[in-house]
């Protein structure tokens, strides 16, 4: 489910929320309720991205997890293997995030 949405196809006057190469390296249910994202970016330098960029991508990825996964009801995300923080730079990325209605 993560790659397609990853990989979804935009039309031409929208533009995706994800920096291109953005895929889902592992999963991980450390508790009831909260979701681990690893996600793999093969870029050494993270994306310059302003605070309306950074959140509309964080927040459609958490979104898109706690739809589909229903047990997922905080979401944190890793860059390859660890913190995002270098990749997150207008949000905390040491925090579990909570699904935007």
């Amino acid at each position: 489910m993560l790659d397609s949405y990853f990989a979804m196809k935009f039309p031409e006057h929208l533009v995706s929320p994800f920096p291109r190469g953005l895929r889902p390296r592992a999963v991980y249910f450390p508790s009831k309720g909260m979701c681990v994202l690893d996600l793999e970016f093969p870029e050494a330098e993270p994306p310059g991205m302003g605070s309306e960029e950074e959140s509309t991508m964080v927040y459609a990825i958490v979104n898109g997890v706690s739809l589909n996964f229903s047990e997922a009801r905080s979401v944190k995300i890793l860059i390859n293997g660890r913190e995002a923080s270098p990749f997150l730079t207008h949000l905390d990325a040491s925090a579990f995030f909570k699904p935007r209605k």
